[in-house]
């Protein structure tokens, strides 16, 4: 369910993207509250960068974006717990350097580097408030690699008494949307200020329409590619069994017979070489726009093949097979799926008589 822009609040991404890089004092504040160090001077913190140093190679949209003369920040805001999450920081990590560093130049000028995550749920179970991550060697704990990569990872729901009241202060904010101490009002009052400003909300709802559509389109895709991937392996099944094409041609007449015939040929070629099929990669589409996108293929499959299914099931009934009957030819869909569609289907057949 998308949110109405008034409800949004600074986990959200948009809004947290929009108070953070529209208030480059706040953004200082907070680096310094994080960092336990004075943040003197910072640039003009970015939303949504994008880093994409290959046409053909996996991209990266930070979240806020800030660099110094000697220092860059990333900050993103994790709403969601995931595993993936520290190999997603090692990414960034490389894709930060990357983009740091230009070709030739050496090493030295790459910059110092933090990537913070603010995190709603505990990323490492700990019950830690933070956790500050460097390189370190494992044969001598007081040696450290000094490459000049930090990754530090925030939990809104941690507890401890080792950080300041002001960073007790903020992460209860983030979990709890109450706004107690000094920084974390004046972010409340900024998120506040932003619910106002129509450019923003229009904005919203643009982006929000675009992931929509994206979404959408994955749905159709996804529900063509399960009745697709259903009518596939029915197909083989059958052909499994020992019937000809001939006989499937018949069976499978609702069917073009070109498809038929695709999937006979390719069982054939299966049969001669064990090969196993393959499925076309798709392009990398925009990360943000990727998400929604196989959100809705993911879900489309489901639906897409499930649906093929019942109607395969009720266009038996409808030829007279019994639940036996169908039972032993879809022998790899349980028996209480099957006796579902028979249910509804003569529950049909009494309404419509």
């Amino acid at each position: 369910m998308v949110k109405q822009y008034e409800e949004l609040g600074f986990t959200d991404d948009f809004m947290f993207c929009k108070v953070l890089t529209s208030n480059p004092d706040l953004c200082k504040e907070l680096l310094a509250l994080i960092l336990k160090k004075d943040v003197t001077k910072i640039g003009i913190p970015e939303s949504q960068r994008p880093i994409e140093i290959t046409a053909d190679g996996k991209g990266v949209r930070l979240d806020v974006y800030i660099e110094d003369e000697d220092t860059v920040y990333d900050i993103e805001m994790q709403t969601t717990v995931n595993a993936n999450l520290p190999k997603r920081s090692r990414y960034y990590q490389g894709m930060l350097d990357l983009s740091i560093l230009k070709p030739g130049a050496n090493y030295l000028e790459l910059k110092s580097s933090y990537i913070i995550f603010i995190c709603l749920k505990d990323p490492f179970g700990k019950n830690a408030p933070i956790y500050t991550m460097r390189n370190r060697c494992e044969e001598y704990e007081d040696v450290y690699l000094d490459d000049g990569a930090t990754k530090i990872f925030l939990n809104a729901a941690g507890v401890s008494d080792s950080i300041s009241d002001e960073l007790r202060d903020f992460l209860t904010y983030v979990a709890t949307g109450n706004p107690n101490g000094k920084l974390a009002k004046a972010i409340d009052f900024e998120v506040a200020k932003a619910k106002s400003k129509q450019g923003w909300r229009q904005e919203y709802m643009l982006l929000e329409e675009r992931y929509k559509e994206k979404y959408d389109e994955g749905v159709a895709e996804g529900v063509a590619k399960g009745v697709a991937e259903t009518n596939q392996h029915r197909i083989e099944h059958y052909f499994r069994k020992g019937y000809s094409l001939e006989e499937a041609f018949n069976f499978f007449d609702d069917l073009p017979a070109d498809t038929v015939k695709a999937v006979w040929e390719s069982f054939k070629q299966s049969q001669e070489d064990n090969a196993s099929l393959t499925e076309v990669s798709s392009m990398l589409l925009e990360e943000r726009y990727k998400e929604k996108y196989d959100e809705g293929v993911a879900w489309g499959v489901v639906k897409g093949a499930a649906e093929n299914t019942r109607l395969r099931i009720e266009q038996l009934f409808q030829n007279g097979f019994s639940v036996e009957d169908v039972a032993k030819l879809f022998v790899d869909i349980p028996a209480d799926t099957i006796q579902a569609v028979w249910e509804s289907f003569k529950q049909s057949q009494t309404i419509n008589s």
